[in-house]
């Protein structure tokens, strides 16, 4: 291809003239492999004929002066001192650096155009290809020493820690990559994703993939720069990935070496142990919790002497809360002496019943706004266009007493090394004790001696952890010290048990047949799968705590229709906020509550309804349970407060007599017995916990220990030697695999998951329960007494033979204990565990669960 000339027969042939030519025309494209410039039969133009005289004229001149056209461009750029500073020839190089033809002339040095058909000139593409390779190969490898140590490499003194190894988002060092590494970030992001998939992908978003590569090349060249790879290595390790395909991984540089990985969770571990001692130190407020865990240890060549096994043991947790004192060293004293008076001043059942008359408003006030609450989340109601949904008759009422939240009151936990002692007797617990007293650092004569005298450590657990220490409290009430006596313990039940006794207590008293009205119907028309039958593992209180607030909901949105004289709710939405919280007091008074059945059994027996009876009573005893539950999600330890004595009634009457007892233990601690900091501190801090700082982010203790027990299980499992060194570290890694699978999107199933809409099972329920007319009253509608659909009134049952249960427990708490403080002798080393049977100890015990 030729430079043209708009007219090239009026040409005078003259070099301005041919100047002005060469100015004005642009250089031709590059894309020449197919087409060449002309070819030997092609006659050249005047222009050009006139342009290569000149080139020959200037190639002559360059030779007269005894120079190579290559050593004059060499001499002009920077080839010889002399002429890099004469202003003339820096001029020139001025000109020729920043001229447009440079770009296409060095490329066409690499890719010289065919002059005629069949051949290529071989032109400078050697030389040209392996000076570009040497720029390029510099350009980038500084930019990756850039990345490597301003982006990829970890302050040595807290390379391990949580707040290092879950710092690594996306969002915010791609961005920076990009800046530092603009060239590297550039070609690989050119070489993994192709023009047309940029203009058509809308999702697919290759940046990960060029980081991940970026993260790769630089740990390669320096193994300290591995930011990436050692979050990755802990996850995939805490995943239970193998050693071999580890091995496979870190050969193709994608996490640390499997040595390292071991080292570093020893590290995390270490480092966990290292921080709670520390915090200890810090007089930061502590509680812990232990519960059992059961573990397949397996073997893949199984010998005589090495099988696989199933291992059960017990794990335990710290829970920390910063910025909080824990009760002084006088609260000790102050525990002691009230525990005695205790033993002679017992709760009576005059006080139960004016605690539960005091919370009963309370209480009615919650439960108004949870029957509210159905009505504003029905979809017909459609609460987010609702013309008064700013009033405040229509707003969540006032917790009774809640706790705290925000980023500064969040719960930090630590777990202490899991061990092999099952937890199935006394024995066990006292062994327990000891073992976590001794990962805790204070064990040893003085420690113990500080922790008799000057301590109060909360335990908490479910019903038969708590039922064990408090019988090795009583066992031990002759020894002859106050650490031995366990004078310093203070056992308190996890409120996740005792709400899966509420729920386990719901489904007994009106599980019902599939021909009458209860939960067993209910499953049927769900098709609510493994919930006719009560069972202590998997999800079932998961499920059955979905279905009681299912039919309650169904139950209160009936109530709903006939109270108001609506055919659908939505026709409530042209009413105020006040009037519809008047609607909700009036469905309580007359449909879920004690008065409403004082109501029914007050008519004469010719117009009594059963029926509606058992619907009122469902609606009295399921709302609670609505109740209590939020309640616990969103920190409200004066509504739990206030639930007690109702469950003390509710348990008595199912034959729960074990969680009752619990209730009045704690009922007795925090009335008659506990000071009143050491009250403040179990009512604040040893009910509830709440990691994430969220309003509705609280959960009880005994849930959290759950969910460090299914993170335990879902981790790799050697043996409990290392399972011991393991676990103080699952915290840290638990942390980290929840970012790690929240950076890449790829949350797991019951950490993120998408919860179906409830509103079809609820509106089949709806249309069940006002097709067979139950709400509505029909005098002498009779249930058989003696049938399995005619559910038994537990709180009325309670109430009537509670004293049965208090003076069993009046009677278990008539012992003496010693007060004297001898330091020589210790002999709680010395003496025999009381005896017991192993596992669980009555039908009504609530085991541990895994939680989905």
């Amino acid at each position: 291809m030729s430079y043209h000339l708009s007219s090239p027969t009026e040409s005078s042939g003259s070099d301005s003239e041919l100047n002005a030519a060469a100015e004005a025309a642009r250089h031709p494209s590059l894309s020449n492999k197919d087409d060449a410039w002309g070819d030997e039969d092609t006659l050249p133009s005047a222009f050009d004929a006139l342009l290569v005289g000149r080139v020959k004229r200037a190639l002559a001149a360059i030779e007269n002066e005894g120079f190579s056209l290559a050593e004059l461009v060499d001499l002009v750029t920077w080839g010889n001192r002399a002429c890099t500073s004469d202003p003339r020839v820096r001029g020139v190089r001025r000109a020729f650096m920043h001229s447009d033809l440079l770009p296409t002339m060095l490329q066409r040095w690499a890719d010289p155009p065919r002059v005629r058909k069949g051949t290529q000139p071989e032109g400078g593409a050697t030389a040209v290809k392996e000076a570009a390779f040497a720029i390029v190969l510099e350009q980038l490898t500084q930019e990756l020493a850039s990345v490597s140590s301003k982006v990829l490499r970890s302050p040595a003194n807290r390379e391990l820690s949580a707040e290092e190894l879950t710092s690594m988002r996306f969002s915010e060092l791609i961005p920076r990559v990009q800046h530092i590494a603009p060239q590297a970030w550039s070609l690989l992001r050119q070489l993994g994703y192709s023009a047309r998939q940029e203009v058509h992908n809308t999702r697919k978003n290759p940046d990960k993939v060029v980081f991940t590569v970026i993260s790769m090349l630089c740990y390669t060249r320096n193994k300290n720069c591995g930011r990436y790879q050692k979050a990755l290595s802990i996850y995939v390790k805490f995943k239970g990935l193998s050693a071999k395909a580890f091995d496979t991984l870190h050969a193709s540089g994608l996490v640390m070496s499997h040595k390292w990985t071991g080292n570093a969770v020893d590290k995390i571990s270490k480092r966990a142990m290292d921080e709670v001692a520390a915090m200890m130190e810090q007089n930061h407020a502590w509680l812990i919790s232990h519960d059992n865990i059961q573990l397949p240890f397996r073997v893949y060549s199984q010998r005589s002497d090495h099988n696989t096994t199933f291992g059960n043991g017990t794990a335990a947790t710290v829970y920390f809360k910063r910025g909080v004192v824990p009760p002084g060293p006088e609260a000790n004293a102050a525990l002691k002496s009230g525990r005695a008076k205790g033993l002679k001043d017992n709760l009576t059942a005059a006080d139960i019943g004016d605690l539960e008359n005091a919370a009963a408003p309370r209480i009615r006030t919650h439960a108004i706004w949870e029957i509210l609450r159905f009505l504003l989340e029905a979809p017909e109601f459609d609460f987010a266009t609702y013309f008064d949904k700013s009033s405040a008759a229509v707003q969540r009422p006032a917790h009774s007493q809640a706790l705290p939240h925000g980023k500064e009151h969040a719960t930090l936990q630590r777990m202490l090394g899991s061990v092999d002692i099952a937890e199935a007797s006394y024995e066990d617990n006292e062994r327990l004790i000891t073992e976590w007293l001794r990962q805790l650092g204070l064990s040893g004569p003085e420690k113990e001696k500080e922790i008799g005298l000057k301590q109060v450590i909360f335990w908490v657990g479910d019903q038969l952890t708590v039922d064990r220490l408090r019988g090795l409290y009583k066992f031990h009430a002759e020894e002859f010290n106050a650490f031995d006596r366990l004078d310093w313990l203070i056992p308190i039940f996890g409120w996740l048990h005792l709400m899966m006794a509420y729920a386990n207590s719901l489904h007994k008293q009106y599980l019902g047949t599939g021909r009458g009205y209860g939960l067993s119907r209910v499953f049927d028309v769900l098709a609510r799968k493994g919930l006719h039958r009560v069972q202590t593992k998997g999800i079932f209180y998961h499920d059955l705590n979905e279905a009681i607030y299912h039919v309650t909901e169904a139950h209160l949105r009936v109530d709903w229709k006939l109270v108001t004289g609506v055919d659908n709710l939505a026709e409530l939405r042209s009413l105020s906020g006040e009037e519809l919280l008047k609607h909700a007091t009036e469905i309580h008074d007359r449909c879920a509550s004690g008065a409403a059945l004082a109501d029914l059994d007050e008519l004469p027996e010719d117009e009594q309804d059963d029926q509606l009876r058992q619907v009122y009573m469902w609606n009295r005893d399921a709302l609670r349970f609505v109740v209590l539950g939020e309640a616990l999600k969103r920190g409200d330890v004066g509504t739990m407060e206030d639930m007690l004595p109702f469950l003390a009634y509710r348990f008595s009457g199912g034959n729960n007599n074990k969680y009752c007892i619990e209730i009045l233990e704690l009922l007795q601690g925090i009335h008659k017995e506990w000071p009143d900091d050491v009250v403040d501190f179990v009512r604040e801090h040893c009910w509830l916990v709440n990691f994430s700082g969220t309003p509705t982010g609280f959960c009880p203790v005994d849930q959290a220990q759950e969910h460090n027990i299914k993170d335990i299980k879902e981790g790799p499992s050697i043996d409990w030697k290392f399972l011991k060194k393991m676990h103080p570290a699952i915290p840290v890694i638990h942390e980290l695999s929840k970012h790690m699978e929240e950076e890449f999107r790829t949350y797991t199933r019951g950490l993120k998951h998408t919860v179906p809409k409830k509103d079809q099972d609820v509106k089949k329920l709806e249309d069940t329960y006002s097709e067979a007319g139950i709400h509505k009253r029909e005098p002498g509608r009779v249930l058989n007494k003696k049938r399995p659909d005619t559910a038994e009134d537990f709180l009325a049952k309670g109430a009537e033979g509670f004293y049965k249960v208090l003076d069993r427990w009046q009677a278990n708490r008539n012992y003496e204990r010693r007060t004297d403080e001898d330091w020589e002798f210790h002999s709680a080393n010395g003496s025999p565990a009381p005896s017991s049977e192993s596992g669980a100890s009555g039908s009504d015990e609530v085991e541990s669960i895994h939680l989905q």
